[in-house]
């Protein structure tokens, strides 16, 4: 044998090697809960403080589901001692290729199928909403493009140059029943439409995706409800409104969260580790049976998204007894 081929041989045998020490290690990584959050007792982070009637909660979510995931049991509570209670939904997830896709029995779906999805998903949200007790007169859709809101942020600011939605294939809602039946797929658009909102509502509470969610269209959400939050309490801006409302961050998407995956109706929710969010400032939303199996069944109502294999499993993660949030100052 030349050289050469042993030299090449030897270099197999070395990539081999580092590749079983790989799956040994991950695989010892599973078995031991390095991806779990073992030894973590729920009871060490603080209940959030319960709401009372005086109290006027803003749930924005980027997409039709987002708001039973992140805060059905907190929607349930509110309700049941009399707080005002507003749900924002951005998108109406039009632009879902794969759920898109078993809904229209379609390889390739057309833009009139992804709208129809869309009106779809919209009536999916009214139906959860209305099972966990909020009367239709709460919600609203903004109708904002599904997977855009990050483009709308850095570089579809301005009205003159509105973004084209890669699934529906226009520039503006397509949809009935919108919030602003006129907007224009812009930042300065939804920017205004929010601050709007906002403002009119007056929260004490609002509710909005994490910043470090690992979805474009969670964090960007963020992005534009903490911009107007500024607008309206921040700094010493004339005419600026009171006291900014309490920030409740609810995660979604996140490699380590949430933790196990699937549905564990007796676990806690807990924050994801080996990241620096584990030591945020979480609170928790302790739910009773009866608000688990609520939220279990508005879950199931979101028929298209939890037929989709993945997705489906992600939701039924969420029903869990606690929910999770970090609090914080959204105006500072």
């Amino acid at each position: 044998m030349s050289e050469t081929a042993i030299r090449k041989k030897n270099v197999k045998r070395r990539v081999y090697a580092v590749l079983a020490l790989a799956v040994v290690l991950l695989g010892a990584m599973f078995a031991t809960g390095y991806f779990r959050n073992p030894g973590v007792n729920p009871d060490v982070i603080d209940k959030l403080k319960p709401f009372t009637h005086n109290d006027r909660i803003l749930v924005f979510a980027p997409h039709c589901d987002d708001e039973a995931l992140g805060a059905g049991g907190l929607i349930q509570q509110a309700l049941a001692v009399g707080a005002a209670v507003r749900v924002v939904i951005v998108t109406n997830g039009d632009n879902s290729f794969f759920s898109t896709r078993i809904e229209s029995r379609k390889i390739r779906p057309r833009p009139k199928n992804y709208i129809e999805a869309g009106h779809t998903r919209m009536q999916e949200s009214v139906k959860a909403l209305e099972f966990l007790g909020l009367d239709r007169r709460g919600m609203d859709f903004l109708c904002y493009p599904d997977k855009g809101i990050k483009a709308l942020f850095l570089t579809n600011w301005p009205d003159h140059n509105p973004y084209r939605s890669n699934g529906t294939k226009e520039e503006k809602p397509p949809y009935q029943g919108c919030y602003n039946q006129d907007a224009l797929y812009s930042g300065n658009s939804l920017s205004g439409d929010i601050t709007e909102i906002i403002a009119d509502f007056k929260p004490s509470i609002i509710v909005t995706p994490h910043p470090d969610d690992q979805h474009p269209d969670h964090v960007y959400t963020y992005e534009f409800v903490k911009l107007s939050v500024r607008e309206l309490y921040g700094g010493a801006r004339p005419g600026r409104a009171g006291k900014a409302p309490l920030a409740l961050a609810y995660l979604v998407h996140h490699k380590y969260f949430p933790q196990p995956k699937g549905f564990k109706p007796e676990e806690p929710l807990l924050p994801p580790i080996h990241t620096n969010l584990f030591n945020a400032n979480w609170v928790r939303v302790p739910l009773t049976i009866e608000q688990r199996d609520a939220k279990y069944d508005a879950l199931r109502l979101y028929k298209t998204q939890i037929v989709v294999p993945r997705l489906g499993g992600l939701m039924r993660s969420f029903v869990r007894v606690n929910e999770l949030f970090e609090q914080f100052e959204m105006s500072d």
